[in-house]
């Protein structure tokens, strides 16, 4: 049984690597029967490398044009549930795009608590690149110091993921988005 959100639109997720957005869309996906697309996969189904990969090899600036692409690609299918990169909604483009898919949900939590969650994911190597000269927990601050004002301003509304499970989470991006436009930050 699915449970739909009284909207045609899609939804967008986004926030730092860690915070549960890939997991949240399947479990989205599978609670209201609509399709999920995550905006890593995309670019790996396109390429045929990882991220990581890409990363390595071509640098950053050739993963964020393939990235637009991807936002681009996931933007144009009415009602999908899609997850984007932490980086991805830094480009001016790309927030223009997403925001017309639906409702943009910051999946947030404090840096110690994505690191710990980093740590014990077997796929963080292959998905998760370093982005700085700072390693682990410095960097996930560094980063999160650096796009949180931009994360503010681009999210309609806000779910704190530290100690909740997926579902959990899920359970309240789909309850807010059900009253979207009218929803309030969880």
């Amino acid at each position: 049984m699915s449970a739909q959100p009284p909207t045609d639109a899609g939804l967008v997720l986004f926030g730092m690597r860690g915070s549960g957005k890939s997991s949240v869309a399947r479990s989205l996906s599978a609670l209201t029967g609509r399709a999920s697309a995550d905006t890593d996969d995309l670019i790996e189904r396109a390429t045929g490398r990882t991220v990581s990969d890409i990363f390595a090899r071509d640098g950053e600036p050739r993963f964020r044009d393939l990235e637009r692409s991807a936002v681009a690609d996931a933007a144009a299918h009415p009602g999908w549930i899609v997850s984007v990169g932490g980086g991805a909604v830094l480009h001016t483009d790309n927030r223009r795009l997403l925001k017309t898919v639906g409702p943009c949900v910051w999946l947030h939590a404090a840096p110690e608590f994505l690191w710990d969650r980093i740590r014990t994911d077997a796929a963080s190597p292959g998905r998760r690149p370093a982005l700085t000269a700072l390693q682990g927990l410095d960097e996930l601050r560094e980063l999160l110091h650096v796009r949180e004002p931009v994360y503010r301003d681009f999210a309609d509304f806000t779910v704190d993921t530290a100690g909740r499970s997926v579902d959990d989470v899920a359970m309240i991006v789909l309850q807010a988005w059900q009253s979207w436009p009218r929803s309030a930050p969880a």
